[in-house]
């Protein structure tokens, strides 16, 4: 059937090409295409970007604007500018050729902002981060924690920014979950965070043992032990005299 189907679409393409093509002076169709033909470049060698590109210029509180949205950008190209991708559903920012952030496309009026971003402008100026707008728009556990942190710890900002910057290390949603954890039990401190976030690490799983390693072990004979031979344990637990 997908054949027949091939053969019949042909058929109706040669058909066509012996139509008078009237916007053109009346010639064939298939003398218009020989015509266009020698004017076409050739493909592109590999797939290109389904999206539009611009220019956008990175101001100095480290946003770029597009169709009515803002996106941030990391703190070295602040006041410089950026190649915006706009796909259907997301933003790209790139240097060049080097993607540096990626948003989800926001609705006119909408600012993605991306924590990491704003970290080294936080550190160099600690106190910002009692005002830091990329806290109140980030997820809601970062502007509770900070302002708990602030009202038990007033002018600690350096330590609070040290807190944040974990998420260079762990990434969002780890720190994120641990300052649940930390607000619920009340622990304002680098520290706690830290004990938090290593309780949350997975186990390191043991390293493979080689097999010549392990056959410079002699092999042990374990004696084959009976149940019966622990029965003294249920007289002890009972109360009984254990002989």
């Amino acid at each position: 059937m997908e054949v027949d189907a091939v053969q019949h679409g042909r058929a109706q393409c040669l058909e066509d090409a012996q139509r008078r093509h009237l916007p053109r002076g009346g010639v064939l169709v298939a003398d218009a295409w020989e015509q266009e033909r020698g004017q076409l470049g050739a493909l592109p060698g590999r797939p290109f970007a389904a999206c539009r590109k611009r220019l956008a210029h990175v101001d100095k509180t480290l946003l770029c604007a597009y169709d009515g949205a803002r996106y941030s950008a990391p703190a070295d190209y602040a006041g410089k500018a950026l190649t915006l991708r706009a796909f259907l559903g997301h933003i790209e920012l790139a240097d060049r050729e080097r993607t540096v952030a990626v948003h989800v496309r926001q609705p006119h009026g909408g600012v993605s902002m991306d924590l990491t971003h704003n970290l080294p402008v936080l550190a160099h100026k600690p106190r910002a981060v009692m005002h830091a707008a990329v806290l109140a728009q980030g997820e809601p556990v970062l502007a509770r924690y900070r302002d708990s942190f602030l009202a038990a710890r007033p002018g600690a900002c350096r330590e609070l920014v040290t807190i944040l910057r974990l998420c260079e290390e762990v990434g969002l949603a780890r720190l994120v979950a641990a300052l649940e954890s930390a607000l619920r039990h009340r622990a304002f401190d680098l520290a706690s965070v830290q004990a938090v976030l290593a309780m949350d690490s997975p186990a390191p799983t043991p390293a493979a043992l080689e097999a010549a390693w392990l056959q410079r072990w002699p092999e042990a004979r374990v004696r084959e032990v009976t149940c019966e031979a622990y029965g003294w344990l249920d007289e002890s637990a009972a109360g009984g005299e254990v002989h």
